[in-house]
């Protein structure tokens, strides 16, 4: 199997002047903790996540009001905060040596680069569905496909 048999196409992107409460809106309202930052042409420039977010908030302990934290948010632009050495794919990778990528770099997610440009996202959660899904198979098959793990047919072998 390769990168593009289990990659999200369907990307919510940001441009590097669009601001800090943009990318927490987009995170929360599509329960997402990565977004790909391009620029005008698709090609990958930075990735923002929901960690960087996390670092660059104001400290609880500072308690500062919610409203504080938007506003300060609405006038930073992503490019301040995000990462602009970012480990992609492409998407012929075979999914072995992605999901090696991801454990060996300690990251959450690689974007996905065609002839340059952004075209997908590989996620922890995308391996994580493959692996459920993977199970699921092997164990409705092993139920389907054996008797003998039934007590009522115990011994009759």
């Amino acid at each position: 199997m390769q990168v593009s048999d289990i990659m999200t196409t369907n990307l919510f992107t940001l441009l590097e002047n669009q601001t800090l409460d943009m990318a927490e809106e987009i995170m929360k309202w599509h329960r997402i903790r990565h977004i790909p930052v391009i620029d005008d042409n698709r090609r990958l420039v930075g990735l923002v996540t929901h960690r960087d977010l996390l670092r660059g908030a104001i400290s609880c302990f500072a308690n500062p009001h919610p409203d504080h934290q938007k506003n300060l948010n609405a006038h930073i632009p992503v490019r301040d905060l995000m990462r602009s050495h970012v480990v992609t794919a492409s998407p012929d990778m075979p999914l072995e040596m992605a999901a090696e990528l991801i454990a060996k770099e300690k990251v959450g997610c690689l974007p996905v680069i065609e002839n340059g440009k952004l075209v997908g996202i590989v996620t922890e959660v995308d391996f994580v569905a493959l692996v459920q899904a993977a199970l699921g198979k092997k164990l409705n098959l092993q139920k389907g496909a054996s008797h003998d793990h039934d007590p009522e047919n115990f011994g009759t072998h």
